[in-house]
């Protein structure tokens, strides 16, 4: 595949795009499976959570909202809705790809832990 170039953008569009993101939201079907990978592996602080009524696609519906905090003041959000078939139809059938991914950096390089290998 042929490699193409951009023209880089005026440095005036520049100062007007947002200086981060605030949240990148998905759909959970387990909050609380969910918080043990996020807060209790990951280590990210989980900094809100709630739940509350909207109206989508014209019908009210419940759901959990929690939010797990990045150190830009930045968020992952994820959303499980109370009633079985809103979760259906609001679940997305995304391919699971490497392509598709979050990866938070880190100012500091992790230190690597030595691979234990069976005998």
């Amino acid at each position: 595949m042929p490699q193409t170039q951009t023209q880089p953008r005026p440095h005036a569009q520049a100062q007007s795009l947002p200086l981060r993101l605030h949240h990148h939201a998905w759909i959970t079907d387990d909050q609380e499976a969910n918080r043990r990978f996020y807060e209790d592996v990951i280590g990210l602080p989980l900094v809100a959570t709630w739940t509350e009524r909207e109206a989508m696609a014209g019908v009210e519906r419940a759901y959990s909202h929690t939010l797990y905090g990045l150190a830009d003041g930045s968020a992952l959000a994820f959303f499980q809705f109370a009633d079985p078939g809103d979760q259906e139809e609001f679940r997305t059938s995304i391919n699971s790809t490497p392509l598709r991914h979050i990866a938070p950096g880190r100012r500091q390089r992790a230190r690597l832990l030595p691979v234990r290998r069976p005998r």
